[in-house]
């Protein structure tokens, strides 16, 4: 069975390790001791993980399951509806409401559909969250670089105007 590392590098995708950690806002350098060396994330960084890719987190943790949580709430939502034989469906009093609850059934699928629909909009725009999100850290990454060769910049203004003023000062 694959490790929580192979589980996380699948869900990762084709996120850069970089872009993964900025997504979660956590190091990149926690990303590679998760993936490359099998460390488990603390409980915060799992249910980030789970909830910015609607993992599940049972199959982060240990590979069992479904790997999205959709399916999970699919499978429960197809299961609502089915009677067992426990002690309303078994006295006569009852069969009204037993009655009842078959009639209802019937919009099931339509509602199953129409939640398939919705969680396919919520990863699509998950998918755009995401994207949105990358480009805020390249764009923070700019600003940074920029910041940073600003202050280079006057450092060596400020260089040069000292050599320029012991210039003058030997001269004189």
């Amino acid at each position: 069975m694959l490790g929580i590392g192979n589980r996380i590098r699948e869900v990762r995708g084709k996120l850069t390790q970089k872009e993964f950690a900025l997504l979660l806002g956590i190091t990149q350098r926690a990303v590679v001791n998760y993936e490359v060396h099998g460390r488990t994330p603390k409980k915060k960084i799992l249910e980030a993980i789970c909830e910015q890719f609607n993992i599940s987190e049972q199959w982060l943790v240990t590979g069992e399951g479904s790997m999205y949580q959709e399916e999970r709430y699919l499978k429960n939502v197809r299961h609502v509806g089915h009677f067992s034989d426990n002690a309303e469906t078994q006295h006569p009093e009852n069969t009204s409401l037993v009655e009842k609850k078959a009639s209802d059934m019937s919009d099931i699928p339509k509602l199953q559909q129409e939640i398939i629909e919705l969680l396919k909009e919520k990863n699509l725009l998950l998918s755009e969250n995401a994207e949105l999100r990358i480009q805020i850290g390249r764009k923070e990454m700019q600003i940074y670089m920029l910041e940073q060769e600003i202050k280079n910049l006057k450092e060596a203004l400020k260089g040069s105007a000292n050599l320029h003023r012991a210039a003058l000062g030997s001269a004189g």
